[in-house]
């Protein structure tokens, strides 16, 4: 336990260290979320509607505040390191190490998120208020509060286990840069990210509903709108923590073939 409490403080150390990339990336990654719920505010009144399916314009606002917390603390960007070491072949000294690989880069990612909870918190604040409007007559339990962090917890290790599982493919594949496009597209799609997900068209809605991206964003979007009901939210999560399961155990069966595979080619 403490070679990983040591690990903890030295990811912390870089996470000040490089706070300013921190913060460009922050704004860089947001500046979309602000964009949007405009986008559709301006579709709304040229149409002079109230509503968009199902959402008024302070539903969008509110909806994209929180896609865009959920992107900044609720995503996870482990394969670009993770692939990094494997086609380098430093991989070899990272397994040295007495401590679990996987484990440690997990830990880096939380350690990232916590680093940025202290650092952006005040932009977050800013931001409210600057949409406070939005949030006029808008109240939230201590319960929702609590089951939308379970939820954006859920949201992290799902995203975690994607990229971990696009990470390791760089085992077998000399070159995954396609397929790392090919799984952002897929979740910003079908996640709900990009739109709500009955804004989406008909056959890609359906799909959306039955693909398990809409855990990302859409499922704790819907928690902080209050827009699930307690059986739906109870449902929701135990269907992710299947998925989670699910995930956590193909990307040990893939670590270890893959380790095999690193080794038998002599990387």
């Amino acid at each position: 336990m403490k070679k990983y409490w040591q690990a903890f403080k030295t990811f912390v150390a870089l996470g000040i260290a490089y706070r300013v990339q921190l913060l460009i990336w922050f704004i860089s990654d947001t500046l979309q979320y602000l964009i949007f719920p405009f986008i559709w505010i301006t579709i709304m009144a040229s149409n002079q509607l109230t509503s968009l399916g199902g959402y008024t314009a302070r539903d969008f606002i509110i909806y994209y505040i929180i896609a865009g917390i959920i992107n900044t603390f609720g995503s996870s960007h482990v394969s670009y390191p993770l692939e990094e070491e494997i086609k380098d072949g430093k991989l070899s000294g990272s397994l040295l190490k007495p401590v679990n690989y996987l484990l440690l880069q997990t830990l880096d990612e939380i350690t990232h998120k916590i680093v940025k909870t202290v650092f952006l918190g005040p932009f977050f604040i800013l931001g409210y208020v600057i949409f406070h409007h939005a949030f006029e007559g808008f109240s939230l339990s201590g319960l929702t509060v609590a089951i939308f962090l379970i939820a954006l917890s859920g949201s992290f290790f799902f995203s975690h286990a994607l990229e971990m599982l696009v990470g390791l493919s760089a085992f077998w594949l000399t070159e995954n840069k396609a397929l790392t496009q090919v799984n952002w597209l897929v979740q910003s799609i079908f996640s709900g990210e990009l739109a709500p997900l009955p804004l989406l068209p008909g056959l890609i809605q359906t799909a959306a509903v039955w693909l398990p991206f809409r855990y990302l964003f859409y499922f704790p979007a819907q928690i902080f709108l209050q827009r699930l009901t307690l059986a739906e939210i109870e449902h929701g999560l135990l269907e992710l923590g299947i998925w989670l399961l699910l995930l956590y155990g193909l990307i040990l069966y893939l670590w270890k073939r893959g380790l095999r595979h690193y080794s038998g080619t002599g990387l």
